[in-house]
Order: structure tokens, then sequence, then C-alpha cells
């Protein structure tokens, strides 16, 4: 037991970031990634998927590979498939033979018993489950915004939702997400530096202090309302760039010797040196010197009245700098490295 001078409304006696400003030049960026909601219909192995892909070449509109965090954490892999029809119409998914003949066996009654079940519970003809019966071979939620927003990128950066610590990783556009994943519509190497550094680990675990669950990753709470560097130079761009490669060659090479991300990061916490703490010491020193901040002053303080800061010059209509490359940047696709997990 100790004494504390005061407690916030978060039961810390810590900076208090419970008054955080939502800052709305970080909408668009960040989602929760698809919920079929019925995995059984929607989602297939490796080998009906690879088997559905091969029966008619068409389907490769609708089948595509599909991952959550576990098997991106563990190993690295892709090994499912996903139906995913986002939000055509029955005429258009029923053009799909195969695909839309599994999902309207597997997926169509139970459906049919969900809505059943809210109408003789709340004696009402409207409610979720009976508006999903009006689309239900598309996902329960299928992110057509997020799937919209990473169409056009070649990969997307990605953590597990329900986390202690966020990994950070860059997905194949070509993947689904599931909603065990939180989404970025970013997919350059400094965005993941500013992401994975400890100015916004310290933020993760301010705002998702909690007592009776484990944390979550949301857009609401953390990334709407985490402030980004307002004034980067271009070497201090490029230096958090670098530091990020650097970073990412460590896991790689972790990779190669078949250490998933989870136990790899599970090292953190062990003493001694390793060549990933050394990695995530350059970038953290690289991303504190990209906001311009002091290693001498605490450093959520320092990000709470960033926070507010950006948050007033919004209010005034002042241009502030927000998620992704700075503007200042003369040539953003020189930050986009060929790093990603794959199918």
């Amino acid at each position: 037991m100790r004494e504390v001078d005061y407690i916030s409304s978060s039961l810390s006696d810590q900076v208090d970031v419970s008054q955080a400003a939502q800052l709305e030049v970080s909408d668009g960026y960040c989602y929760t990634g698809q919920y079929p909601r019925h995995n059984k219909g929607f989602v297939l192995s490796l080998s009906d998927g690879v088997a559905m892909l091969a029966a008619a070449r068409v389907n490769k509109d609708v089948v595509h590979p599909f991952a959550g965090g576990d098997e991106l954490l563990e190993d690295g892999t892709v090994r499912r498939y996903v139906i995913d029809f986002q939000t055509r119409s029955i005429v258009e998914a029923q053009a799909y033979v195969a695909p839309f003949k599994h999902v309207k066996v597997e997926v169509l009654p139970y459906v049919e018993s969900l809505a059943k079940k809210e109408r003789e519970k709340t004696g009402k003809s409207t409610g979720q489950d009976q508006s999903w019966l009006n689309t239900w071979w598309q996902h329960f939620r299928c992110r057509p915004e997020l799937m919209g927003k990473i169409a056009p990128l070649s990969r997307y950066l990605v953590c597990s939702r329900v986390t202690k610590r966020p990994i950070f990783m860059f997905l194949s556009s070509k993947v689904r997400p599931s909603d065990a994943l939180s989404c970025f519509a970013l997919d350059d190497d400094y965005s993941f530096g500013i992401l994975q550094s400890q100015a916004h680990y310290t933020w993760f675990h301010a705002k998702c202090s909690n007592m009776k669950s484990d944390p979550r990753y949301t857009s609401e709470s953390i990334f709407s309302t985490f402030p980004w560097p307002q004034a980067p130079s271009s070497a201090d761009v490029k230096a958090v760039v670098d530091a990020t490669r650097k970073l990412l060659k460590v896991r790689a090479a972790a990779a190669l010797d078949g250490t998933g991300l989870r136990a790899l990061y599970r090292t953190l916490d062990l003493p001694g040196k390793s060549p990933l703490k050394d990695a995530h010491v350059d970038l953290d020193m690289a991303v504190l010197k990209a906001y311009g901040f002091s290693s001498r002053r605490d450093l959520l303080q320092q990000l709470l009245d960033l926070n507010a800061d950006v948050a007033t010059k919004i209010g005034a209509g002042k241009a502030v700098a927000g998620p992704g490359v700075p503007a200042t940047v003369k040539n953003p696709t020189a930050l986009v490295s060929a790093d990603c997990i794959a199918p």
C-alpha cells in the first residue's frame, strides 16, 4: 500500500488520459476486421478453399485467404479461406455457383433459426438477426469501408484486438482479416514505426486500463485519441523508417528459426540483451525525436499535452498532422517496403 496525491477516473495515480480528445484527423484509418459470425458456413479450410478456387476461375472474386490474430502471431501463416460476397445482391452472389451453394446449405438455416428465436423472444419483426436474414449470404459484418480502404494498397497494418502488448504486422491486401484483428489502412514503414514504438504502447496501456478483462485495441479509445508527430523533419522520418526496417529484419530472422512473433516478444520481459530489445530501443529513440519530445519528461504527459494541442488546432480550423506519411515527404512510395505476411 502507498499514499498518492490523487486517483484519476481510471483508478490510477498516473497521468489521467481519460479526458483525451477524439481527433477527427485520425478518422478513417482504424477498423475492426470482418465478422462472418457463422464460421462453419463462410470460413473454409486451406484444402477446401483451394478446391473451390479450382472449381471455377471466377470464384477468386469471392473466395479469399483469411487470417486472425492467433495464426499470425504463432507462425505467421495464412491457412484458411473465407467466402465473402461483400455487398453483392443475391442475384450477383448466386452467379458464383459453388460458393453460393455452400453458403446456402450452411448459413441460411443458421440465420433463419436466429431470426425465428429473435422474433419469438421480442414479439417483433425487427432486430439485427431478422435484418441479417435479408442478406443472409453476406457476412454479419463484412466491413465494406475497410475493404475499400485496403483494396488499393499492397499491404496494410494489423494487430490483435485483445492483447496485452500490440504487435503490429503488415498483412497482404489479398488477405481478409477476421474480427480478431484491428486493421489500419496504412502501408508505410513510418506508420509501422510510430505504432510499434514505446510512445504508442504507453498510450495503449493507459487507455486500456481496466479491472475486468484483457485490454482491447479500439479505434475510439486508442487510435482516434493518439496524437501523431506534428512536424518531423525529413531526417526524422528517415530515422524512423530505418529503425523500423532494422526491427523488421530482426523479426524476419526469428521467423526463419521457427519463432513466432508472440514467443519472440515474450523475450522482452526477460532480463538480458537481445537484438529485438536493441532494435526497439533504436526505434523508440527515433520516434521520440520525431515527436520532438524530451526523454527527461513523462512520455504519457507529453502525449496528452500534444493531444490537447492538436484538438485545439483542429477546433480553430488549423492544419494538423494525422496518421500516415507526413505531407512534407516528397516520395512517400519509397517508405513502402515489401515486408508482409502473404498467402
